[in-house]
């Protein structure tokens, strides 16, 4: 079937009309032809057109043609794939063009500018000049839904479905919008692609990136691309889809809580996939220095310290589909000195006892199936034992119970605008 290229520059001397084009998909069994309108609905083809390849650019290519007599105002360039059963790459076999009376060997056997195949798909003669196209007996290639929701880590792509409104197969172009996405850092590189339609439904297939740092919400911006009659096709009302993508990698806020009062803290969940999940307790902001983080540390709410390090590494994790464990390293416990005065009146000081903490979190994601990632709160038990670093007063030893909520911090999408072709 043909596809339409996008020129790179358009030239002509009066007599030799040239046109500059890159086509990355092109290999032995493409033809290129160039093609005039007048009105962008009737094309026609420039008969005698020729093409070479640019030495000086790999898939670039020069395609030379006599400049019409018409005083045409547009001009273009369609590819056309072509077989030993199809030998123009009109999308019709020779036998088949033999029996409906087209030429095999032209891919316009009228000359009104619509492929046989598309123009025998759609109903029109294609050896009638006269019978030709309207737009709106064209099927309509659209997105399924306006938008969607997709966590980082759940597959290796994540899948945005078309529909055609009637009967169409061939290929779809479609464009990512790079001001919605990072390439090389969300998705694989490539900002746009082509897929290909089978009679009523495709599939675009996004490959994101997974990794371990946390990112905030993107929202991925997907758009069909612009096509003309000949595509065989039109968009249809829905021809812009966009997609949330929710980072695995994340904080969440805990609070344990007993009979006692409430205890903050966060922890650090990292996770890619195949790979295993990187569980830590933090303070502050986590960014590894020494400091308060102008009160942002843990340390002024809840249990994890800041000294001398943010981030302790949990030492025991299960993390499951239907279970969620972590178990802190040995935390300090703050301790104080202070003075008092003795019975003879004089001052005497006393430092209490060095503590150390240890907190285990254990969660039951209550939904078969789902990593706690994919959750925007969780519930679960917690203990928290408190032991004195001098392991023979075990009277300073103590053991806590009580319920555990986390709560995911979800990073708002950045705040750089995006604009959408309100006519793509």
């Amino acid at each position: 079937m043909d596809q339409l290229i996008d020129p790179v520059s358009l030239s002509s001397d009066g007599t030799t009309l040239t046109i500059i084009f890159d086509d990355l998909k092109a290999n032995n069994d493409v033809h290129f032809e160039a093609q005039h309108s007048d009105n962008l609905t009737r094309w026609f083809p420039i008969a005698e057109s020729s093409v070479m390849d640019d030495p000086g650019m790999m898939h670039r290519h020069i395609l030379t043609a006599p400049e019409p007599s018409e005083a045409r105002k547009f001009y273009r360039v369609v590819r056309y794939t072509t077989t030993v059963d199809d030998l123009d790459g009109d999308g019709l076999s020779n036998s088949f063009e033999a029996t409906l009376g087209t030429l095999s060997m032209d891919v316009d056997s009228d000359d009104d500018g619509f492929n046989d195949g598309i123009e025998w798909a759609n109903g029109t003669d294609p050896d009638d000049a006269n019978s030709i196209l309207d737009l709106a007996d064209l099927p309509a290639v659209e997105f399924v839904s306006a938008n969607s929701h997709f966590i980082e880590g759940d597959a290796p792509t994540h899948d945005v479905m078309l529909q055609v409104s009637g009967s169409f197969s061939g290929t779809v172009s479609y464009s990512i919008n790079a001001q919605s996405t990072i390439p090389g850092t969300d998705i694989s590189p490539a900002l746009s692609g082509s897929v290909s339609v089978n009679s009523s439904d495709g599939t675009i297939k996004i490959p994101f990136i997974d990794d371990y740092e946390i990112k905030p919400s993107r929202f991925l911006v997907i758009e069909l691309d612009s096509v003309t009659m000949s595509a065989g096709y039109r968009l249809g009302g829905g021809a812009i889809h966009v997609s949330c993508l929710t980072d695995n990698d994340c904080y969440w806020n805990g609070a344990l809580h007993d009979e006692l009062f409430i205890r903050n803290f966060r922890l650090r969940v990292l996770r890619k996939t195949g790979q295993p999940s990187l569980i830590a307790f933090v303070s502050g902001n986590s960014d590894g220095l020494i400091d308060l983080d102008e009160g942002l540390s843990s340390q002024s709410l809840g249990i994890i310290p800041s000294l001398p390090q943010e981030v302790w590494a949990a030492t025991d994790v299960m993390d499951t589909s239907v279970r969620f464990r972590a178990v802190s390293p040995p935390l300090p416990v703050a301790v104080s000195s202070f003075k008092r005065f003795g019975g003879g009146g004089e001052r005497v000081s006393i430092t209490e006892e060095p503590l150390t903490r240890t907190i285990t979190l254990d969660c039951n994601t209550a939904t078969p199936g789902q990593k706690i990632d994919q959750k925007l709160s969780v519930f679960g038990t917690f203990t928290d034992i408190t032991s004195p670093a001098d392991s023979s007063k075990t009277h300073l030893k103590r053991t806590r119970e009580g319920g555990l909520v986390l709560v995911k911090e979800v990073p708002l999408p950045p705040e750089t605008p995006f604009t959408l072709d309100p006519n793509p």
